[in-house]
């Protein structure tokens, strides 16, 4: 009653091309709702979407797979889970390589095809991410950098012209990061470092989980060396990590605004909040200043059987001093039994104004962990 769960980067049978696939929109549907996921963004793939319903390497200059989608998707109320209407854009970066934006609640198809492998004579248009953005913001969505930790091989880089996202290509007018793709990673630890920086810089992202997730639902396939080799990998599936959101959402209206308030976390499991209290809706995660006038927050921790007993949990706090390290407020290594874990924090030297955050992990009996890591809540100590 004080959450919601959700997979954010999926792709449908629209998304088809010579390694790549997904199923339809129904299975998704139903695969999400039967792991308890509340609503799943469909984002297949700009050179997908603009080309033929029945040849992908053929260009539609009318993109038949957008309008299909996005009808398909129309009719909401037969879907058991909350399904937003997306699109993954490949759009280019300051030094003209292709990085990845997630549009989430737009209306009309946005093209993008330099790394998709075709030649689109029709629709080669390949926007900046300045006009990416631009362009979802006028369709009043949502722009979710997508998979920023990610790092291509170095055939991709030659191929398919696929770059990595840097510091100065998050803009301040960017609505989420997708740090988590699949697991807390390598990828994952890349992509906290540049969020940790933005929010050093005084820039307001909230967190974005995914899992890119393609195809069948226990595996995901993938170019090991373009044009040669196809790789499997059984840790990347729908739903794996998920964004979680401080409140229930019963419409794609209620998760786009949650995202623009920057009320989620991200998780393989756990539920992790900063409160004003013992009760998970009074939750201080959020992109408005807090007033800090008080003399502690509480952390929330809560797992089960499934997630694992809770083994550490964080409280961390960041200044708008870029190149300046976080603070450890608080510290717990979890000894007892207990599926939840509620610690009251003194907040004691804290500078003017700056940033909370939490983290988390739980350890599962087979020794595996999940893990926790919650947006930034911003506070000031004056009006």
């Amino acid at each position: 009653e004080y959450c919601s769960y959700g997979d954010l980067h999926v792709h449908s049978q629209f998304s088809q091309s010579h390694v790549e696939f997904g199923p339809p929109l129904e299975v998704i549907d139903i695969l999400a709702h039967a792991s308890g996921m509340d609503f799943a963004g469909i984002t297949d793939h700009s050179y997908d979407l603009g080309c033929a319903m029945d040849n992908y390497l053929r260009p539609d200059p009318q993109a038949k797979r957008w309008s299909t989608v996005s009808n398909s998707m129309a009719n909401a109320d037969k879907f058991k889970t909350i399904m937003v209407l997306g699109e993954e854009i490949s759009c280019v970066n300051a030094r003209n390589r292709v990085v990845h934006v997630c549009a989430l609640g737009i209306t009309e198809f946005i093209p993008g095809s330099r790394d998709g492998a075709r030649f689109n004579k029709l629709n080669n248009k390949q926007l900046k991410i300045s006009d990416t953005l631009r362009e979802i913001h006028r369709q009043n969505g949502v722009a979710i950098a997508a998979h920023i930790g990610a790092e291509p091989g170095a055939l991709q880089k030659m191929f398919l012209h696929r770059g990595t996202w840097s510091q100065s290509d998050i803009p301040s007018d960017i609505d989420g990061i997708q740090g988590v793709n699949t697991g807390f990673s390598a990828s994952w630890k890349r992509a906290k470092s540049l969020w940790i920086n933005k929010l050093k810089q005084g820039l307001r992202i909230p967190l974005i989980a995914g899992n890119d997730a393609h195809g069948d639902f226990n595996r995901y396939r993938y170019l090991g060396v373009p044009f040669v080799l196809v790789k499997e990998t059984f840790d990347r599936y729908l739903g794996y990590a998920k964004t979680g959101t401080y409140g229930k959402v019963s419409s794609p209206g209620d998760l786009l605004e949650c995202i623009r308030q920057g009320k989620t976390f991200v998780t393989t499991g756990p539920y992790l909040c900063i409160s004003t209290s013992a009760r998970e809706s009074n939750c201080l995660i959020a992109n408005n200043d807090l007033l800090l006038d008080m003399d502690h927050v509480t952390l929330i921790l809560k797992s089960n059987y499934e997630f694992g007993k809770p083994e550490e949990i964080h409280l961390l706090l960041g200044e708008y001093i870029p190149g300046s390290s976080e603070k450890m407020l608080f510290r717990r290594k979890c000894t007892n039994f207990a599926y939840e874990v509620i610690e009251k924090v003194a907040l004691q030297n804290v500078p003017e104004k700056g940033y909370l955050r939490a983290e988390a992990v739980c350890r599962k009996e087979d020794g595996t962990t999940t893990e926790a890591y919650t947006s930034a809540c911003y506070f000031t100590k004056y009006n």
